[in-house]
């Protein structure tokens, strides 16, 4: 078992997730100047579970949707914000980061999150918004369900890339970093007892 203790301190974590909410406030740009859904906040999520610990971890990406949700319902009225679904898809993409990627630097463990918490996301806030009938052609029937899924298709590749970008881009960089400043911050694997 690994003896060393993990650091409370998490500096290069907190700069890099700093960074990405820093780009992440392009979201509050009207939709015209933006790629649709090409956001970081799912690569925020999965990496604030793996390198954050605690409340934090799931404090960070909410806030940030918080205010950014606030921010885009004051500059556009006509939008919705706060979708519960979408922040419990968040907090689902936090869990999936500490469960699978605190103890791993691996590119494909780290694609593998990217791709769970993704398809979670799609189909928890698509069947929200078939719940909630978001669209007239939602009704109570079960029928339309796949419908839902169908709609939210197009939406998904772009959210997808977004996170695998972000997340790749945030993984690498704080393996990198952590690397050359030596800091005890370094994902170190479990050691396996026999």
């Amino acid at each position: 078992m690994n003896t060393t203790p993990e650091p409370t301190r998490r500096p290069i974590a907190w700069a890099l997730a700093g960074a990405a909410v820093a780009v992440g406030l392009l979201r509050l740009l009207p939709e015209s100047m933006k790629v649709t859904n090409l956001m970081v906040v799912g690569g925020l999520a999965l990496f604030a579970g793996a390198r954050l610990r605690g409340w934090q971890a799931f404090a960070l990406p909410l806030a940030f949707m918080a205010v950014t949700d606030l921010g885009r319902h004051l500059a556009y009225p006509d939008e919705t914000p706060f979708d519960p679904f979408v922040y419990a898809s968040y907090g689902l993409y936090v869990a999936i980061g500490a469960a699978s990627l605190r103890r791993t630097e691996s590119p494909l463990k780290i694609g593998g999150g990217v791709l769970a918490a993704s398809t979670t996301f799609f189909f928890v806030t698509n069947f929200g918004a078939w719940l909630m009938k978001a669209l007239p052609e939602y009704t109570d029937s079960l029928a339309t369900l796949p419908v839902a899924y169908f709609k939210g298709l197009p939406f998904h590749w772009p959210f997808l890339i977004g996170d695998a970008a972000s997340a790749f881009v945030l993984f690498g960089a704080f393996a990198m970093l952590t690397r050359l400043a030596h800091s005890p911050e370094t994902v170190r694997p479990q050691e396996v007892c026999v």
